[in-house]
């Protein structure tokens, strides 16, 4: 079974791309390191495949991404995705560690004037995902007028291990005392190198967007918080990013790194670092795997990827760094989806054929939140199970409201203490997904993608049409006219204020709306109740 769903996914892959392999078409482009010709689709000149920075293989596994030391000769065809960086999701593995690669979407090569430059983070729970699965750039180039780039990151114990034995080197190497966020130092680089390349694809490296969902949403808050992400971008858009989260410290971070260590055979080894250098990717996942519960907890397996606060990429906390106002303070988008927690109940449940029984529904808030007989009182009180047609309806409305929606109102409310904050929720309630629904999705986490990009999910769609087609053009004018001017309004739609106004926010459904009510009382429990979902390193915390 796990081999058809793998070949599935290549093929839907191939789909959501429209084009596996087209042939060289369009003009050359000349980048730093040699010229690159890509291919027209739908009136949009697209480049895939762009190496941003060197293979961080053998030695360079674990170390900052280095600038490519070496110029290609002719001219490479751009017209091919790079590889996937190595994944393990849904007990399905794919991808290689020479991964860091880029691909750019242009209306127009040499336009009058430089366009703005739109850069996407993807999602994932940095543990999977790609930079253009389920994201094809061309129809926001195309209708934004804009540049559209997307890239790959290292992702897992591969994107984001700390060990003492890394820290040390890192000091050596830059001063600081850190490992681990390698992942989000890939994205800096990528940024890099759209400020020192984009303007000879017609974008302005002056006025860079950087947006992404999920763990590419959080990924925004990071860029945001990160001192070494200064001056990269002019605005920012966070899709459902759970950016209150807790961030583990680097002691965290360090000991399940030793743990890794431990089961990989390389602790009291020696070289250590030589020894886990050595080790395929594979047998790194195998040594500690990723929870195939995500976010729920079972056994004893990684959680991988949550930024650390390492003291060089991430000073602080993102709570304690927005509070402050110590972040790039740059416009932002901030927003949530309606049900953010119903898909991630069914890749955990029913997708692995074991839906939530009644009995565990307690184990799992425990969990999330902890032991605390009063928190769990009060919990049951306002998520009983007798509300809910099944015990993971639930538990998605439970972690929907405190992972997901609390965590973006929170966000909004502290950044809008320092900088513009236009928040929006996607209530959309008949959004189409691509696998079988084995429960109720309603406004999915993920499903404003398919219109932000205008790309349908459902079969055999590849074009949306009546409301759906003008929610889709809405979500992508508001997108694109904030990155060309800071702000989203355009005429002939609904003016957006920003949140600092009664923390009002646009509310995208069939109709666009304002509203400062939505999730307002759940949020206000969750606050009252004084505890947050923890970071799934809190074990190692103590010891």
């Amino acid at each position: 079974m796990l081999r058809v769903f793998s070949a599935f996914v290549g093929v839907l892959s191939c789909l959501l791309l429209a084009a596996c392999q087209p042939s060289p078409t369009g003009p050359v482009v000349r980048t730093a390191n040699g010229e690159v010709q890509g291919f027209l689709q739908e009136d949009v000149h697209l480049f895939y495949g762009i190496p941003y920075a060197e293979p961080p293989v053998g030695p360079l596994r674990w170390q900052s991404p280095q600038p490519l030391a070496a110029n290609w000769t002719g001219v490479r065809a751009a017209t091919k995705p790079g590889p996937l960086c190595f994944q393990y999701m849904l007990y399905m593995q794919r991808g290689v560690e020479d991964c860091l690669y880029l691909n750019i979407a242009t209306p127009d090569v040499k336009p009058a004037m430089p366009k703005p430059v739109m850069v996407w983070l993807h999602g994932g729970g940095f543990i999977g995902g790609d930079g253009l699965q389920g994201s094809p750039l061309q129809r926001l180039a195309k209708r934004g007028d804009m540049v559209v780039v997307s890239l790959n990151y290292r992702l897992g114990a591969l994107g984001f291990l700390a060990h003492p034995a890394l820290s040390s080197e890192g000091q050596q190497a830059h001063g600081v005392y850190a490992s681990g966020n390698y992942g989000l130092q890939d994205q800096q680089a990528a940024l890099r190198w759209v400020r020192d390349n984009i303007a000879s694809f017609g974008g302005d490296p002056q006025n860079v967007t950087i947006f992404g969902e999920s763990a590419g949403g959080m990924s925004v808050c990071a860029q945001l918080a990160s001192p070494l992400a200064a001056g990269l971008f002019r605005q920012a858009i966070v899709q459902s990013g759970p950016c209150m989260s807790q961030n583990p410290s680097l002691h965290a971070a360090e000991k399940q790194g030793e743990y890794l260590a431990i089961r990989a055979g390389c602790e009291g080894r020696g070289d250590l670092l030589a020894c886990l250098r050595s080790k395929t990717p594979e047998e790194l996942m195998q040594a500690l795997p990723n929870d195939p519960a995500f976010v729920f907890g079972e056994g004893e397996f990684g959680v991988w990827g949550v930024p650390v606060v390492d003291g060089r990429v991430l000073t602080d906390t993102l709570r304690h760094s927005f509070a402050n106002g110590q972040f790039n303070r740059v416009p932002v988008i901030n927003g949530s989806n309606g049900d953010e927690g119903s898909i991630l109940v069914m890749f955990s449940h029913e997708y692995r054929f074991a839906s939530l029984q009644p009995q565990d529904y307690e184990k799992r808030i425990r969990y999330l939140v902890g032991d605390d007989p009063g928190v769990m009182a009060r919990l049951l009180a306002r998520y009983p199970l007798a509300k809910y047609p099944d015990a993971g309806a639930a538990l998605a409305e439970l972690f929907g409201d405190a992972f997901m929606s609390c965590s973006v109102l929170e966000t909004s409310a502290q950044l809008a203490k320092w900088t513009p904050v236009y928040g929006y929720v996607f209530a959309y309630p008949d959004a189409d997904f691509i696998l079988p629904e084995a429960r109720r999705l309603n406004a999915f986490h993920g499903a404003e993608l398919q219109f932000v990009f205008h790309y349908p999910m459902g079969w055999f769609e590849n074009r949306f049409s009546g409301e759906e087609l003008l929610l889709a053009n809405a979500m992508m004018d508001y997108w694109s006219q904030f990155a060309h001017h800071g702000k989203p309004d355009k005429d002939g739609l609904p003016a957006w204020p920003l949140f600092a106004d009664g923390g009002q926010q646009l509310v995208f459904d069939r109709k666009l709306s304002v509203d400062n009510r939505f999730k307002r009382e759940a949020c206000e429990f969750w606050q009252g109740l004084g505890v947050a979902m923890r970071n799934g390193l809190a074990h190692y915390e103590q010891q």
